[in-house]
């Protein structure tokens, strides 16, 4: 009874409201919007939302920040993205006003990865370099930011794989890629000598229509370092822009003996070679021999 639950926990609140209570008011909305969660996630948000203004009213930005990401999670579990990702953002606004710089790159980086699933390929890009950027001279962080910055050269490659094929801007492969590749190598070291810049480089080599060198070089990296599934579904969708590449590319078998007439791809004015019946050989023994030559025939014996 996830509705009745929070019909009271709402009922609480506003009476809690009504005497000034804010502080066992906070604390009814959030409730109510955990058990509105079941069954009504609208009714949900809105509950949030009624805790989150207390809690601005009161300075506490840390605690809006933590449940105006639970109305990110909740909206994100529902694949509302475009609304989970503005949550996500929101509450990484009141981590910044709370100064926790920390807690605010944790969810710009759920935006990026929000923002990767929903192909919108700039605004992650710019989060996963930022963040890249400025955990690079931390020393508790640049290890990680091998990993950003992998993760922004694969959004980059769908970028570009989406230029190509949609809009037509016929990217020439692989130095395309290689150059924001090697802008990402200045950012940090430890990415320039990483398994994971050295697989970028293979799978730029490998666009845009060498699909099984490219398939090797994936599995060959995730027998050593598994791959996210969100950095699988960046890999297929590059996987789809080659095949697609693949079918627009001539088929070079035509003309050699393929559906052609018979001809070999040659024209009708081509001079035709004629083909020649063998000459049949003479067999002696197919003479015919008289009575006379056999009695003359000396004796073998």
């Amino acid at each position: 009874e996830y509705g009745k639950a929070g019909l009271c926990y709402s009922k609480s609140a506003q009476c809690n409201m009504a005497a000034q209570n804010d502080i066992e008011a906070k604390a009814s909305w959030r409730e109510a919007g955990k058990c509105y969660r079941h069954v009504d996630f609208q009714k949900a948000i809105d509950a949030y939302k009624n805790a989150i203004q207390l809690n601005l009213d009161a300075d506490r930005f840390g605690q809006a920040a933590r449940l105006q990401e639970e109305i990110g999670d909740m909206l994100a579990e529902d694949d509302h993205l475009d609304e989970a990702i503005e949550a996500y953002e929101q509450s990484a606004d009141y981590y910044e006003a709370e100064n926790d710089t920390g807690n605010k790159n944790k969810r710009l980086l759920k935006v990026a990865h929000m923002c990767g699933k929903a192909k919108k390929w700039e605004k992650a890009i710019k989060i996963f370099e930022n963040t890249a950027k400025a955990s690079a001279d931390n020393n508790l962080l640049r290890w990680k930011v091998k990993e950003y910055i992998f993760k922004a050269m694969l959004l980059n490659i769908c970028m570009l794989a989406e230029d190509d094929i949609v809009k037509k801007k016929n990217i020439k492969w692989p130095q395309a890629g290689k150059t924001i590749n090697e802008r990402y190598c200045d950012i940090s070291d430890i990415y320039a000598s990483s398994r994971e810049c050295k697989l970028i480089i293979q799978l730029l080599d490998c666009l845009p229509t060498e699909i099984q060198e490219f398939k090797d070089a994936i599995a060959s990296y995730d027998r050593i370092c598994k791959l996210e599934t969100w950095n699988f579904e960046l890999v297929y969708f590059i996987e789809k822009y080659m095949e697609d590449k693949q079918h627009e590319a001539p088929d070079l078998d035509v003309g050699f003996g393929g559906d052609d007439g018979g001809d070999g791809g040659y024209g009708d004015n081509d001079e035709q070679k004629e083909e020649t019946a063998p000459t049949q050989k003479h067999n002696p023994f197919d003479q015919q021999v008289s009575q006379q030559d056999l009695a003359d025939a000396p004796d073998l014996l």
